[in-house]
């Protein structure tokens, strides 16, 4: 009977262990997604800058950069925002096996 218990714990604590494992995983891929986004969003934003393009049309095109970066990632894209002249903001969240959800936020482009 104390076998069985015993090896009841063991894997109980595996499952557990597991779990954990699985959300880290899962908040730093998230965490990956809101940074490349971020990157290609300002990096967006800097070159339609060069062209010439009016500063709202360049914010909407940067942000549908980092929507496109975050869903190819199996990211979902929370906000997508411009802090002072030329700094993206990103803010991603990812489901876990529907026991919570993971965030990530990330800010690329020079200080405001």
């Amino acid at each position: 009977m104390l076998g069985l218990a015993l090896a009841a714990g063991i894997l109980l604590l595996v499952l557990a262990l597991g779990a954990l494992a699985g959300a880290i995983a899962t908040r730093g891929a998230t965490q990956s997604a809101a940074d490349l986004a971020a990157l290609a969003a300002a990096g967006a934003l800097t070159q339609t800058e060069l062209r010439g393009v009016a500063p709202t049309d360049g914010v909407s095109s940067a942000c549908a950069l980092a929507a496109d970066a975050v869903r190819r990632n199996g990211v979902q894209l929370e906000s997508c925002r411009v802090v002072g002249v030329r700094t993206i903001e990103i803010e991603t969240s990812r489901r876990f096996a529907n026991w919570g959800e993971a965030r990530a936020w990330a800010r690329a482009g020079p200080r405001p």
